[in-house]
């Protein structure tokens, strides 16, 4: 009969726990949507435009559809200007895709990136 090290009852006992606690995480996911945005980035042009690029996720196993809008927003001062557009989007499942999207004269002279923010999110449509 082989005698288990303390070691060898640690990486079991671990195990057991990464199992139990598997459960418990796998739980959490229930509460997210399957189909949401899931990164959004920018870049702003040497013509004052902006490119937005926007990752979205479908985690289900379904082929889903929405209409995605996005909205650029630039806060400077005592000033605050929304740019919008809204685009449909269809996604096989469990799969992921990126777009971009331009967004004409956003630059506002003697801005920053600091000054804007992108809200991207799937809508009913």
């Amino acid at each position: 009969m082989q005698h288990r090290s303390r070691r060898q009852y640690l990486q079991l006992s671990g195990g057991a726990v990464a199992v139990a606690l598997a459960g418990c995480v796998a739980g959490d996911d229930d509460d997210r949507p399957d189909f949401l945005v899931t990164d959004t980035a920018f870049s702003i042009q040497d013509s004052g435009d902006m490119n937005v690029q926007i990752t979205i996720e479908n985690g289900s196993g379904e082929r889903q559809r929405s209409d995605v809008e996005i909205i650029v927003r630039y806060t400077g001062g005592d000033e605050t200007k929304d740019w919008e557009q809204t685009d449909t989007v269809e996604l096989a499942g469990a799969t992921e895709m990126t777009r971009q999207y331009q967004f004409e004269d956003v630059y506002q002279p003697g801005s920053g990136p600091e000054d804007y923010d992108i809200d991207a999110q799937l809508v009913d449509s």
